[in-house]
């Protein structure tokens, strides 16, 4: 009996051993015991050991407590959030969920508030990242919020219009090529819109990169204002190269100022707006359109949307690069399914996918119907006052494809011609149908616009280099015009006269009552829309919205999951590379200027963020600016020849021509195989500038094994000799350059300008062999004409420009080198139509304003000239011309005393302008 118990006993103690050992986790919940995750449902477990549950959904917590902030105000600041148990982090020793929910909020309730007010977010979210290092804890989204007086006056002053818009923003979509589909009735769409509505022109800004200009877009400031200065950063954590994100945005965007004032926006793939950022309407990041190949990417990312929750139905709308099959590609490009095959088996076997153009072609389309879709369901399921969608694949396709447009380019492989020659073409008609489709389901009064940030070269003359070729620069294939259009039943007909891309922000507050700041760069443009509407629209003014909340700023570090993260910023960056604008090394690709290639070096750091700034204070006249940023990026690389040579430039300018010397020199010492060979004539113009230029004949000696395929060096090596008195020796270096080069500007015009010597020299055939080696050469042919113009060649300079005017019909420089020829001509009224064109698209332009209305002045329409002397002059010009022009239609309009009043004040101003005396004294006699 005794033994029985004992079994007894023992049975039950197995079995309550057992029953110890098995825990129920219920659904919803996770456990964790003797530092091990229990997952729902029955677990085994030590018998003794504790057990703690926390929930495994995402919590939400809110609180507010008062806090005094650096100015001295009391506010009541309010704090949102979600987070979940990180349950991989949780402490070995069991600690209770309350104490811990209890250690985080004693936490959140310690934030000080002695920082500026519009800090309160970031400071707030560094707090929450500080904890969420600490604690097991993963932090969702947030929002901070407290009373803003200069929240309560923008609100005030803001008049909501309750306008139905939608912003269509094509990356590069160029006039030159749209217009040839429209004459072709291939874009109807946009077609209708141009013949309905209003367009123009729009004026970019170098550098011409899409992160930069596409955040100005969106801001209303130039780069060096709102900070997004590069295609990618380094993250802070990781110190690996990254794709922008707004965290290095430093002012508003248009969605920011409109959902203060209850003004619905939806955002859709913008350049830099990830982490997506809490608005009034729904936010998908560009992040959400990175693609992979073979695989689904990972974009579980809760900060690739905003609100999170419409993630679920936004995803389902993206396209992959697979789901694009044969069928479709043979759409574009005119392949066999074997080289189509081949194309995808070569991408799969690459470092880099993106490098095969076809298989890029898949990812172009996918993500292009992924963002239309996306619009479509905003339109449809969630509208908003306005909604806003950009598009990359109208400049991604020009990379890939625009040297393949006809008339086929001397250098393009016949085969590849005749595969490709109406891809880009087709793409273009592919997003008007997409476009078409989307205006289809949005109400009838909604105002439509469509807007780029830059051209592209699709005319018959374009540069001489692979749009996508990093080394030589993708940059250069932008042009500095865009397409703009809008229409809508409030939209008026006809050309806007000008548009620039910081119009786009100042617009779309006005189309929807928001106060204006003078902090703003552009004018918004009422002038689009029809008098009655416009006038409608009450405007109001506020001194800034940089104390307004700065909701997107997370501690200025994108948070993310690292796995997904870092897959999908490989992927971005690896099309980056493939379109040209990033080097292997993450270098983003800033060259401009076909002489001007960049630098290629292994940065330690970002050199190229302090260089794009140097290239902006350069082209504002910030000498010292531009100097002490290109400083900058040399000690950041001491390799970037690129930097150096720039830097020669700016001493160039400040007449400092011993540095100027050195810089090149020391550039040229890099021996980086990317620098221009026009180093070598801005070295020989340096060293004649200090008075040094006897050493160069060595110098260039000991460069020649590097140097001496290039025509270029020859002509460098014919400048010295010329200007040291050897005009023989001289000669035979240009004709040796011209062996390699028919096309060598510098030889070309040395030796015309030594044939009008008496040297003999077959001039005319040097010029047409030139003008044939140049045809479809678009930078070359400029190049020719200015030669042509310099030697009194008014005619080829003539044959030359028409080429380039046909595929940039508004450029400035070359509309006034046209003019110039033209009126050498005597064809007056042409000048002055081929200079009107080009002024509608650059009305800031002063140099052209003043050109314009020299060639008004000489066909005697004197009131027209002189608005366009006096636009000049508010622009900047100056200079005894500008006065002797002005002076002379002040004569001729019968403002004697006026032009007599001007020529005596500036008398003492240019004393040796032999013009102004000569014209005061026949006014002064009568004559």
């Amino acid at each position: 009996m005794r033994r029985s118990l004992i079994g007894l006993a023992a049975a039950l103690l197995v079995v309550l051993g057992i029953v110890a050992s098995v825990v129920r986790v219920p659904a919803g919940t996770g456990a964790w015991c003797g530092g091990r995750y229990l997952g729902p449902g029955l677990q085994l477990k030590l018998p003794l050991a504790r057990v703690s549950f926390y929930e495994s959904a995402e919590q939400r917590l809110s609180f507010a407590r008062p806090i005094v902030t650096q100015d001295g105000e009391e506010l009541d600041f309010e704090l949102a959030l979600r987070y979940r148990w990180d349950f991989q982090r949780l402490p070995l020793e069991p600690v209770d969920p309350v104490r811990l929910t209890g250690r985080f909020l004693d936490r959140l309730r310690s934030i000080d508030g002695e920082y500026p007010r519009q800090q309160a977010g970031s400071r707030a979210s560094s707090e929450l990242r500080t904890l969420a290092d600490e604690l097991p804890i993963v932090i969702g989204d947030f929002q901070a919020t407290y009373p803003s007086p200069a929240l309560e006056e923008l609100r005030a002053a803001a008049r909501p219009t309750d306008e139905r818009v939608v912003v269509v923003g094509m990356d590069g979509l160029d006039w030159v090529l749209l217009d040839r589909l429209i004459a072709a009735g291939k874009c109807p769409t946009f077609a209708r819109m141009k013949r309905e509505g209003a367009w123009g022109e729009i004026e970019s800004r170098r550098p011409v990169l899409s992160p930069l200009i596409w955040t100005s877009m969106g801001t209303g400031r130039p780069p060096e204002v709102h900070g997004v200065l590069d295609f990618v950063a380094k993250d802070p954590a990781t110190n690996k190269d990254v794709p922008i994100t707004n965290q290095f945005r430093n002012v508003h965007a248009f969605w920011n100022i409109l959902s203060e004032i209850d003004v619905s926006v939806n955002v859709v793939n913008w350049w830099a707006t990830y982490p997506a950022e809490p608005i009034d309407g729904v936010m998908v990041s560009e992040r959400v359109f990175y693609q992979l190949f073979g695989i689904r990417p990972p974009l579980d990312d809760p900060h690739n949307v905003s609100p999170p929750e419409v993630a679920a139905e936004v995803l389902p709308l993206l396209v992959e690069a697979d789901q694009i099959d044969f069928e479709e590609v043979r759409e574009y490009a005119d392949i066999s399914r074997d080289e189509y095959d081949q194309a995808l088996e070569e991408a799969r076997l690459a470092d880099n996918p993106f490098d095969n153009r076809i298989n890029h072609l898949r990812k172009i389309i996918a993500v292009t119907r992924g963002v239309f879709n996306v619009g479509r369901w905003l339109v449809e399921q969630r509208p908003a006052d306005l909604t806003v969608l950009y598009i990359e694949g109208t400049d991604t396709i020009g990379h890939r494809f625009a040297h393949y447009l006809p008339p086929r380019l001397s250098w393009v492989d016949g085969d590849e011609y005749r595969s490709y020659r109406d891809t880009m073409g087709r793409y273009y008609e592919y997003c008007d149908r997409l476009l078409g489709d989307l205006m289809e389901l949005a109400p009838g009064d909604t105002t439509w616009i469509v807007v780029a940030d830059h051209g592209f070269y699709t005319g018959v003359a374009r540069p001489r280099i692979q749009p996508d070729d990093f080394i030589m620069g993708a940059a250069q294939w932008h042009r500095m015009v865009g397409v703009f259009l809008a229409s809508g039943p409030h939209v008026r007909q006809g050309r806007i006269p000008r548009v620039h891309i910081d119009d786009l922000c100042r617009t779309l507050l006005w189309l929807h009552g928001a106060p204006m700041s003078n902090q703003l760069s552009g004018r918004a443009l009422t002038d689009m829309m029809r008098p009655e509407f416009s006038e409608a629209i009450p405007t109001s003014e506020v001194a800034t919205y940089e104390d307004l909340p700065r909701t997107w700023m997370l501690d200025r570090q994108p948070p993310s999951d690292s796995t997904s993260s870092s897959i999908l910023d490989a992927s971005r960056l690896a099309e980056l590379q493939a379109l040209g604008y990033v080097a292997d090394d993450g270098q983003t690709a800033i060259r401009e200027q076909q002489d001007q290639p960049p630098a290629q070096s292994e940065l330690e750091a970002r050199a190229t963020e302090p260089y794009n700034r140097a290239k902006i204070a350069h082209r504002d006249g910030d000498l010292e600016g531009a100097e002490r940023y290109y400083l900058q990026a040399i000690e950041i690389d001491p390799q970037f020849a690129l930097a150096m040579f720039s830097l020669s430039s700016v001493y160039a300018d400040m007449g400092n021509h011993e540095q100027r010397l050195r810089w090149i020199l020391r550039a040229l010492d890099t021996q980086h195989a990317q620098l221009p060979a026009k180093a070598l004539v801005d070295m020989v113009d340096a060293a004649d500038a200090a008075g040094l230029l006897e050493r160069m004949l060595p110098a260039l000696d000991a460069l020649r094994p590097r140097w001496e395929h290039s025509s270029t060096y020859f002509s460098a090596r014919g400048l010295a000799l010329l200007r040291l008195g050897h005009a023989e020796r001289a000669e035979q270096e240009f004709l040796a350059a011209l062996e390699l080069d028919p096309a060598d500007p510098i030889a070309t015009e040395e030796l015309l300008r030594l044939a009008d010597q008496g040297r003999p020299l077959a001039t005319d055939r040097i010029l047409e062999a030139h003008l044939a080696a140049v045809s479809t050469d678009l930078k070359r042919l400029n190049d020719l004409a200015v030669v042509c113009l310099r030697q009194r060649r008014p005619e080829l300079a003539e044959r030359a420009l028409e080429r380039v005017l046909e595929s940039d019909p508004t450029n400035p420089g070359v509309a006034s080198n046209m003019a110039v020829a033209l009126q050498m001509q005597g064809k007056r009224e042409e000048a002055a139509a081929v200079l009107e064109r080009a002024v509608s698209a650059h009305l800031d332009d002063a140099s052209l304003r003043f050109n314009y209305g020299a060639v008004l002045a000489s066909l005697d329409r004197n009131q027209e000239a002189l608005r366009e002397f006096d636009a000049a002059e508010r622009l900047g010009a100056e200079g005894a011309r500008l006065i002797v022009a002005r002076a002379k239609v002040l004569v001729r309009l019968g403002r004697v005393d006026e032009a007599h009043q001007l020529l005596e004040e500036n008398r003492r101003r240019y004393p040796d302008q032999p013009e102004i005396v000569e014209l005061l004294a026949v006014l002064q006699g009568g004559g």
